[in-house]
């Protein structure tokens, strides 16, 4: 009885740990996670190069580009891909679920060794972002939006939306957030 209280009291030295070394500063990710993932990358160097909390099956590339607020990780669900080459701006409070793609710069159409500048992608705050959906360069998505799963964001959504389809589109109004409001 003693010695599981003492594993316990262990595990949880480990897990805030983990948290302070990444500054996770939302209590949305359960402590487990968080020493999961910090494992993968900081042990076995999958992501090491992401400062924050990303899964060893996602893949993250510019990230001097990428500027997060709170509560957001790009990247922590399995199988996304997110590209900041030309810059991402994200919002309070957004979720991408698996398997996103987010897609900030493309390949010049005569030489496919140059990128083609363009503006950043900007998610506002409160966004859902469903699995697999993929967001392309220089598209803005405003406040309370939800972008449904298998979703092709290839224009700017407005705020309080739900945009579904390929290319996306906005199907309908949504009302407004009552989840926790993040500063």
């Amino acid at each position: 009885m003693a010695k599981a209280a003492k594993e316990s009291k262990g595990s949880r030295c480990l897990f805030f740990m983990a948290k302070r070394l990444y500054k996770v500063d939302t209590c949305w990710i359960s402590p487990k996670k968080i020493f999961y993932l910090f494992f993968y990358q900081r042990v076995l160097k999958f992501n090491s190069h992401v400062p924050w909390p990303v899964h060893y099956t996602s893949y993250v590339t510019g990230v001097e580009n990428i500027k997060l607020s709170r509560g957001v990780y790009p990247g922590i669900a399995a199988h996304c891909y997110i590209q900041g080459t030309n810059g991402i701006i994200f919002g309070s409070n957004v979720r991408i679920a698996s398997g996103c793609k987010i897609i900030s710069a493309n390949h010049n159409f005569d030489d496919y060794d140059k990128i083609v500048e363009c503006r950043p992608i900007v998610i506002g705050n409160n966004v859902w972002i469903g699995t697999n959906a993929v967001v392309l360069p220089g598209v803005h998505i405003g406040e309370n939006v939800i972008i449904g799963a298998g979703s092709v964001v290839t224009k700017d959504i407005p705020e309080n939306s739900i945009a579904v389809g390929s290319p996306c589109r906005v199907i309908e109004e949504k009302g407004p957030y009552k989840g926790e409001k993040w500063d």
